[in-house]
């Protein structure tokens, strides 16, 4: 959530106002995206498609759990590498995030329903969960974790808070192998005195890889697991600061590496030997209305966890929506994004933006760019089927006001509109809110923003 007051009611307004309008568009993206798909299915003789093809790249991802030794949940992550089989990103997941992604009234946690004796199911709540899929998975302890990160040596951390771990099985594994000390020092340095079960101390550490696994598994019963995490992501960021520390053909415990990877511990050994990017999904408290038994649990933000898979493993998004496939291109420069007078800070923030009010109208974003090279001035929608060129252009003057429809050149399989974000899409936000639509470029004076066929198109 952003730190700027007056951002967060503009966005407040935003999604009520926007929430409303996609009621209408709703039922436009509705016809669009299913009745045109499934009257496409009725034996309609079509011709022989010769245009070329594009798949997205192969991007091998794993499930990796780290236990502590009597088998609780500590840390939750999925790998994925990069194309080049080389490097990749880290998404880091609470280990209380809600398995049911917040429909319902029940929440499930993800270390609720851990049973290591039944890993399937698990994989497959985390793949429900984020809508992807999980080519391979290992649940490991910590001296098996320990193993996968050897080669990385000692790694230097700064931790956001002590390591509490409220029964703490290995006090060797604790820095400088001297639990006393380490609780010692954080009496010295707590504000409360009180540290039972401190086995690693705040701020900066240069941690062996066992430490690490002490971390990455230590678990505080008298706190929340979401509360614990800030100490698990900042441990996973300062792995990844480690890299790229390991050649393919560096010694390890894997004495080949292949590509695609076999096993996990092959995936990890290739990621390290490249950059890699943590990323962390957003995540929020349930309100009392979906959460009437005050789990301890964390939703995530489902346009974000969109977002960053979106992103980094295009073609392992699972499109469970009954809607459309689409690709989103936002490549807003600093200087456009400042048009908006602060309604949008980042690319990323327009995407996530946009990818909500897709889920909102049952489409899959399966595909997403970010690179703030310079975003056109008006929308294009690029469909694949160019009997639903009339329908989408329809649903485009709805939802972004101007915008170029045309049909692919080259399509890009399991997508059905790839659209590229332009300015008129911003100026259709602002108009929502009623951010400075007065000094918009683009808009008539009455603050609405002009249709694509030059007509005045109402807001909302």
């Amino acid at each position: 959530m952003t730190a700027i007051a007056e951002r967060r009611r503009r966005r407040t307004i935003a999604g009520a106002v926007a929430a409303s309008a996609l009621v209408c568009a709703a039922a436009v993206m509705f016809v669009v995206g299913v009745v045109t798909l499934s009257n496409s299915q009725e034996g309609e003789a079509v011709g022989v498609d010769t245009r070329p093809r594009e798949v997205f790249p192969a991007t091998p991802n794993a499930l990796l759990v780290v236990t502590d030794e009597t088998g609780r949940l500590g840390s939750v992550v999925v790998l994925t590498l990069l194309p080049g089989g080389a490097g990749g990103s880290i998404v880091t997941l609470p280990p209380n995030a809600d398995s049911s992604a917040g429909f319902g009234v029940q929440r499930r946690p993800l270390d609720a329903l851990f049973d290591p004796e039944r890993p399937d199911d698990f994989v497959l709540a985390v793949e429900d969960m984020l809508s992807i899929t999980l080519e391979r998975s290992a649940i490991v302890g910590p001296d098996e974790f320990a193993s996968l990160i050897e080669p990385l040596g000692s790694v230097q951390v700064v931790l956001p808070d002590a390591v509490i771990d409220s029964d703490p099985s290995d006090p060797a594994a604790v820095p400088d192998g001297d639990v006393d000390d380490a609780v010692d020092d954080a009496v010295d340095d707590a504000v409360d005195g009180v540290v039972d079960g401190v086995v690693v101390t705040a701020g900066p550490q240069t941690l062996s890889p066992d430490d690490v696994a002490v971390v990455l598994t230590a678990i505080d019963d008298s706190v929340s697991a979401g509360a614990q995490h800030p100490i698990d992501v900042a441990m996973w960021s300062a792995i990844t600061d480690a890299t790229p520390l390991i050649s393919a053909g560096a010694s390890s415990n894997v004495d080949a590496v292949s590509s695609p990877p076999a096993t996990v511990e092959q995936l990890v050994v290739q990621l390290l030997s490249g950059e890699v990017a943590v990323r962390d999904i957003a995540s929020s408290e349930p309100s009392a209305a979906i959460n009437p038994t005050d789990a301890d649990v964390l939703v995530l933000d489902r346009a974000d966890a969109a977002l960053v898979f979106a992103q980094v493993s295009p073609a392992l998004v699972s499109t469970p929506n009954p809607g459309l496939k689409i690709r989103v291109e936002a490549q807003y420069t600093d200087e456009q994004l400042a048009q908006t007078e602060g309604l949008f800070d980042s690319t990323s923030d327009v995407a996530r933006g946009f990818i909500d009010q897709m889920l909102v109208l049952q489409n899959n974003v399966v595909s997403a760019d970010t690179i703030g090279g310079g975003a056109p001035e008006v929308t294009v929608i690029v469909v694949a089927d160019p009997r639903r060129l009339e329908e989408t252009q329809a649903a485009a003057e709805v939802l972004f006001g101007r915008a170029e429809v045309l049909v692919a050149e080259v399509v890009l399989e399991g997508v059905d509109l790839e659209i590229t974000l332009g300015m008129t899409y911003l100026i259709r936000e602002m108009v929502r809110v009623g951010v400075g639509v007065d000094d918009v470029p683009g808009t008539v004076p009455d603050g609405t923003a002009p249709s694509a066929t030059g007509t005045v198109v109402e807001d909302g």
